[in-house]
């Protein structure tokens, strides 16, 4: 279970890495993420009706698996904001202030999860490949950043 939900956290920055890729390839477009994100496990998510299969066309990292079939959905990231202990709203803009990112780097982090009970009731979600009526969202397991990825250049 845990490879999968590593798994569906790395196609999450894969999607949005794509995405950040193909714009900047279609005409050097800056993309900004703007928020962080909170990333619950989910579970009656569907798969998409029939075999969707594609080839991942670039990535940031240089992943470009092929003929990849797409599965059940297993981790679902909404728009969140985050405070400071004193209660001061956190910027999502990365430390070294670029106006653009590439994707998103998660953490799974320590602390009472007491206080943040899972969510109440099933959700509709649809994306691109399906939509699902019953999803429920489970207990947060990831809090995650805009972040810049650059390749270190050997020396």
């Amino acid at each position: 279970m845990k490879s999968k939900v590593l798994i569906s956290v790395v196609a999450v920055i894969g999607l949005v890495a794509l995405s950040v890729t193909g714009a900047q390839a279609a005409g050097n477009v800056p993309i900004s993420i703007p928020s962080f994100f909170v990333c619950n496990g989910i579970s009656n998510a569907g798969s998409p009706p029939g075999p969707v299969v594609l080839n991942v066309f670039a990535s940031v990292f240089g992943s470009t698996p092929q003929n990849v079939t797409i599965g059940n959905g297993v981790l679902a990231c909404v728009v969140a904001q985050l405070k400071d202990l004193k209660g001061n709203l956190i910027s999502p803009t990365p430390l070294n202030s670029s106006t653009t990112q590439e994707g998103l780097k998660c953490y799974s982090f320590s602390g009472s999860r007491s206080s943040s009970p899972a969510p109440k009731g099933n959700y509709t979600v649809t994306d691109h490949f399906v939509m699902d009526p019953f999803v429920q969202a489970n207990q947060i397991q990831y809090i995650c950043a805009p972040a810049n990825f650059l390749l270190n250049l050997p020396q």
